[in-house]
């Protein structure tokens, strides 16, 4: 063997003597859990298809060998650990977490904020949930209020007509004469009168419907400011009795007078075969009166736009059994530009509210009012309010014009937007607001002059022209699509969709909107009316228009946010035509209000893990296991629920499976009783060691929250709000001290007479590892001996012997002096015998 072939087997030798670390990253997904995937229901918990990441939300990576690092989820949700090996237990925090989002429920155990797993997992993921875009069906019902011509207050025949209709969203039409299924009525028009506005109180299964200004179609009982709840609890049954809910008026809501005086010129008609003119309520559409209305559910507020004012205002502590008063009145909030901004020719004119993501949006346009045509100086404006910083007014999210052609509302014509007039031409009321899942802007926008405006009826402006006419309006759906911080308007770059050719649409993205012919030039197009709900997950927007199937038809229009195209119709209402039928409903005009989903309150689910905290500290560390089989039980009153830890150590109760009494505001306790065999030889460690003892559901998640109460470990909390899930009740339990104490006892003399004193040491000795508490040696002393005195350590007691140590530290020794004197001769002294 040459020197050559010996190097290379030093160099092998060499090189087997090292080992190699092998390590895998941790990584995973945080993303917002939906409900639906169009018309399927998706499980929580677990990403979908259509579920899109999180961005910003920071992971504390923490493994067993002491590494630890912050990374961040970026613009997909995705996110991994870099700084290399991390033992082989890994502990992953999820912070930073927004506060209108919350963990979702969890199908696989496996959804809290702090996870335990190996080194290598890939799929540590987190779902995330907004409880406003909860649906518990992909079918749920819609409502959607319906107009009448008349005074409903008037005449049986008008009041006894619909004024709000409720719907399955999967509602079709065939063809211009079906309704599959028939439209129920669930309040008439005599309880409410003419609402737009309408939004849902989940809690209570309650909608609400606000007064609106409508041309030809009167108030209901509680007049321009009234405010209206609709029990949707039983979906079958039509509404009976007073829905009264507030006149915003007579709580300091200023929202304008009624415009009809009685006079012939300001009057509605008795019989809905009659016409009328109702000037001054046709000339004030959109300034006057109530617009949107929103739900907060999170803060139990309705907000509003009063028209009257142009401020935004809320009425808190909304309970549909209880009459609100002015101290539940937030506001109002001045609806305004911010400074250096203004209306060109006009007045900033709001109408649209949405609560989202604990923000409020208004939606408003510059009327253009001083000018004509105006067209150019017509815009939209999306502005934003925070709730909790009113004081810094409102901001704009989005400005747009009303510049641009749109589809044609006639064989031949092409639609264009007009400054308000008091005429019967087209202006743009931005009446709803609605975002996608990706924070996408839709849009509804009201053709004025389809309020202003009837059918068969004296639509002209002067009380002197008594010609029946029957008018046709051009609204609009928009979006605006979102692009990091800002928006791109809907038909330019980055915002677009394929146009069919036979369509007569305009660079727009949302075309579907044409009228009954498909894909007919000849057809009416731009014919929403401004209405607007949307189902999370859905992958639609629905939209209130006229001509679904038929003419002069008013219905539901569902469009597809992908393409931008209709993929379904579905008929309310038609009206029929001809000076010799009467004018009931409105045709081809504004004859429908705002729409809402009426959905269940998000479930509520708390619990987490039982853990075996082996180093006592009362934190979860990466190394230390979940215990399994361990009961748990949830009280709240009266009512008890239990269940069982897995494998993991994780538990989880849920109102809409095994713990219904889980409602907002409910005292509750979870409970474990520690004798149980799955806790034997373990004691519970130490709560709030993290110095935290709120039990909040994003910060207090480290740490054993329960106490010791009625010999059982315990949790006591508040149940929050719908879907305000708390997966951070933990509690650790970790293994008794074994502790070995040595008694030694000795004395001063050998031989002492009577009459004499010495004294008598005991020391009590700890020869474990772990300290001593709460301890008590009992020494009883002879009768021949009496008690003189003893010293500082500790207490004694001569009559009982009770010795109350204390604390004796691991290693160290604890002693008690005697002081003692004999009363009886004794030959030699010995310490007393051990009891």
């Amino acid at each position: 063997m040459n020197k050559q072939q010996l190097s290379r087997l030093a160099l092998l030798a060499c090189l087997g003597s090292f080992t190699t670390s092998v390590w895998a990253d941790v990584s995973g997904t945080v993303f917002r859990d939906f409900s639906l995937n169009h018309t399927t229901l998706n499980t929580y918990g677990v990403l979908d298809s259509n579920e899109l990441g999180v961005a910003g939300i920071n992971i504390i990576i923490t493994g067993d060998n002491g590494v630890t690092e912050t990374v961040q989820s970026d613009a997909t949700g995705k996110w991994i650990s870099t700084v290399g090996a991390l033992g082989s237990k890994v502990r992953v925090e999820f912070t930073n977490i927004p506060s209108y989002l919350h963990e979702s429920t969890t199908a696989t155990q496996q959804n809290s904020s702090v996870r335990f797993v190996n080194d290598g997992t890939t799929n540590v993921n987190l779902a995330l949930f907004n409880p406003d875009e909860y649906s518990q069906s992909s079918n749920p019902y819609l409502a959607v209020p319906q107009y009448i011509n008349g005074d409903p207050l008037a005449s049986n025949t008008i009041g006894d007509r619909t004024g709000l209709y409720i719907f399955p969203y999967n509602a079709t039409s065939a063809d211009d004469l079906t309704q599959t299924p028939t439209p129920l009525t669930k309040a008439t028009a005599a309880q409410i009168g003419a609402t737009w506005g309408i939004t849902l109180q989940r809690s209570t299964k309650t909608l609400f419907t606000a007064a609106v200004v409508r041309r030809f179609a009167g108030f209901g009982p509680l007049g321009i400011g009234g405010l209206y709840k609709v029990d949707v609890s039983d979906l079958s049954n039509i509404s009976t009795g007073s829905l009264n809910y507030v006149d915003v008026k007579t709580i300091g809501i200023p929202v304008g007078d009624n415009p009809r005086d009685g006079t012939a010129c300001n009057s509605l008609a008795i019989s809905s075969d009659q016409p009328a003119h109702d000037i001054a309520a046709g000339q004030q559409i959109g300034s006057v009166g109530i617009g949107g209305i929103s739900m907060d559910n999170d803060h139990n507020r309705l907000w509003l736009v009063n028209m009257a004012d142009r401020k935004l205002y809320g009425i808190q502590n909304v309970n549909p059994n209880i009459t609100p008063t002015a101290s539940d009145v937030l506001g109002g909030y001045n609806i305004e530009l911010p400074t250096g901004m203004s209306c060109e020719n006009g007045i900033l004119r709001p109408w649209a509210v949405k609560y989202y993501q604990n923000k409020v949006y208004v939606g408003a346009s510059c009327d253009a009012s001083n000018t004509y045509p105006g067209t150019e100086e017509l815009a939209g404006y999306i502005l934003r309010f925070d709730p909790n910083s009113t004081s810094a007014g409102f901001t704009v999210e989005h400005a747009f014009r009303f510049n641009t052609p749109r589809a044609s509302y006639g064989p031949d014509l092409i639609a264009f937007w007009y400054g308000w007039q008091n005429n019967l031409i087209s202006s743009p009321l931005l009446t709803s607001i609605e975002f996608d899942l990706d924070g996408s802007l839709m849009v509804g926008v009201l053709d004025r002059g389809t309020m202003m405006s009837g059918t068969n009826t004296y639509n002209s402006l002067d009380c002197a022209d008594t010609n029946l006419s029957d008018i046709t309006g051009a609204g609009d759906v928009l979006r605006f699509c979102k692009s990091g911080n800002s928006y791109i308007n809907g038909g330019t770059a980055g915002c677009t969709t394929v146009i069919p050719d036979a369509v007569k649409a305009h660079d727009e993205y949302y075309w579907g909107d044409y009228g009954p012919l498909p894909n007919e030039k000849i057809a009416f197009n731009e014919t929403t009316q401004g209405g607007l709900t949307f189902l999370p997950g859905s992958g639609q927007l629905v939209s209130n228009a006229f001509d679904p199937k038929g003419w002069h038809q008013g219905g539901i229009y569902w469009f597809n946010n992908q393409t931008g195209g209709d993929d379904n119709r579905y008929i309310i209402y038609t009206t029929q035509t001809g000076l010799s039928y009467p004018p009931e409903t409105m045709g081809k005009l504004a004859g429908l209000g705002d729409l809402e989903a009426i959905l269940d309150p998000a479930p509520i689910e708390v619990g987490n893990r039982i853990w075996n905290d082996s180093n006592r500290n009362g934190l979860q560390d990466p190394d230390e296991l979940g215990i399994e089989s361990v009961t748990v039980t949830l009280t709240c009153g009266s009512d008890s629920v239990t269940t069982t830890t897995d494998n993991q150590g994780n538990y989880y109760f849920n109102s809409s499976t095994n713990a219904s009494m889980l409602t907002l505001g409910k005292a509750c306790s979870i409970n474990i009783d520690p004798t149980q065999i799955a806790l034997k030889d373990l004691t519970l460690s130490p709560s709030d060691a993290n110095g935290i003892n709120t039990n909040e559901a994003k910060t207090d998640t480290l740490d054993s929250d329960a106490t010791l109460i009625n010999n059982l470990a315990t949790i006591n909390f508040t149940v929050g709000n719908a879907g305000e899930n708390n997966h951070s009740f933990d509690i650790g339990f970790h293994t008794l001290d074994k502790i070995d104490l040595k008694l030694t006892k000795a004395v001063s003399s050998s031989s002492v007479q009577p009459g004499e004193i010495f004294t008598y040491t005991l020391t009590l000795t700890n020869e474990s590892t772990t300290t001593a508490t709460n301890v008590n040696v009992k020494e009883l002393l002879p009768s021949r001996l009496q008690y003189i005195s003893d010293d500082s350590g500790g207490t004694y007691n001569p009559s009982t012997g009770n010795w109350q140590v204390g604390t004796v530290l691991a290693g160290s020794d604890n002693a008690k002096i005697l002081t003692l004197t004999v009363t009886a001769p004794i030959s030699t002294v010995e310490p007393p015998p051990v009891p």
